[in-house]
């Protein structure tokens, strides 16, 4: 009879567990439909400065890759500058964009709608690019501060990285370079710039770098190996005062109120893309090859910060903070 007893309150239990499980199960898969009916389709923000045609055709297996894994219509939506691209996404015209870090920055200080999926990594395996306060050992200084009223070189009046993020972040060290009578020397290109420091302009130089490999190389990419390129004995001449923190190369941003069920699609086929679709991967992220990794916010608390602070030039307009790119970014005061 005991027995009996046992066995009938384990076959309630058991048909409880089973009907809260149903429950459930009736919830999740009504839910999961949900979002898609919602959505309808998921739009992807792209800069195109090429002929839209072409250009669309080669994002052609990145869309078909996002539409298989999302189960909905995919659609890319193009613009032809950053500024309409940063408005579309924060205004909810798209709800997925790929952005310079600065320009998330921008995006980020309009409207804290946005965030971030994953980052570009490069083939050396960087996640970021640093600038950096390089001076000729002849000058004898020993700290950014020594800097200050002397003439140094930067890579662009309108640069991010080469000049401007430099600036703003050594700033917030208490390092006013603009304010101590600091005469910034500007060429019409970064390489302009670079050829002129390797010639002896200038006391000290803002340049970039990507702050991994060989240091007696210069690094694997950035300004001190573009230096050690056009004079391989200058790298013995010159030091790094300071560097910076790392800014993210490109980032891929989702509107922040998606359901967490799309996001986190989206995140897994980015993170599988390079090694799964490697087309779907070149269609997308040509210029950085070596795949992408999920971020933090954390990550660029700088860039936001850098972003919503008044820029420390006369500059209307900054470029890209990817070193390689010259892509136009909106300040937050033209907006």
């Amino acid at each position: 009879m005991r027995c009996l007893y046992k066995w009938n309150i384990f076959a309630k239990i058991h048909k409880a567990v089973w009907v809260a499980f149903a429950g459930i199960m009736l919830i999740a898969f009504p839910a999961s439909a949900d979002w898609k009916e919602e959505l309808g389709s998921f739009r992807i923000g792209v800069v195109l400065n090429g002929n839209t045609g072409d250009e669309l055709a080669k994002m052609e297996p990145f869309r078909l890759a996002v539409a298989e894994k999302l189960g909905i219509p995919v659609e890319i939506l193009p613009t032809r500058d950053l500024v309409t691209l940063i408005r579309n996404h924060v205004e909810g015209r798209n709800e997925y964009a790929i952005l310079s870090a600065t320009a998330y920055g921008a995006a980020w200080s309009l409207c804290e709608c946005i965030e971030p999926l994953v980052a570009a990594k490069s083939s050396d395996g960087s996640l970021t690019s640093h600038s950096i306060l390089i001076s000729r050992n002849s000058v004898n200084m020993k700290s950014p501060k020594d800097a200050i009223g002397k003439k140094v070189v930067a890579l662009g009046s309108d640069s991010v990285m080469g000049y401007a993020f430099a600036v703003h972040e050594l700033q917030q060290q208490k390092i006013d370079l603009l304010g101590g009578g600091t005469e910034f020397v500007f060429f019409q290109s970064a390489e302009e710039a670079l050829t002129a420091f390797a010639n002896g302009e200038g006391d000290a130089m803002i340049g970039w770098t990507s702050n991994v490999g060989d240091v007696s190389q210069g690094h694997s990419r950035g300004s001190l190996a573009q230096l050690a390129v056009l004079n391989p004995e200058l790298l013995d001449k010159v030091q790094v005062l300071w560097t910076s923190s790392g800014v993210p190369h490109r980032l891929h941003s989702i509107r922040k109120n998606l359901e967490g069920e799309p996001k986190r699609l989206m995140r897994e086929l980015l993170l599988e893309l390079f090694e799964g679709d490697p087309v779907a991967y070149d269609a997308i992220e040509p210029d950085y090859s070596g795949g992408f990794q999920a971020v933090e916010l954390a990550m660029i608390d700088k860039v936001s910060a850098f972003a919503k602070a008044p820029i420390p030039t006369k500059m209307e307009k900054p470029v890209s903070a990817d070193p390689a790119k010259s892509e136009q970014l909106p300040t937050t005061a033209t907006q």
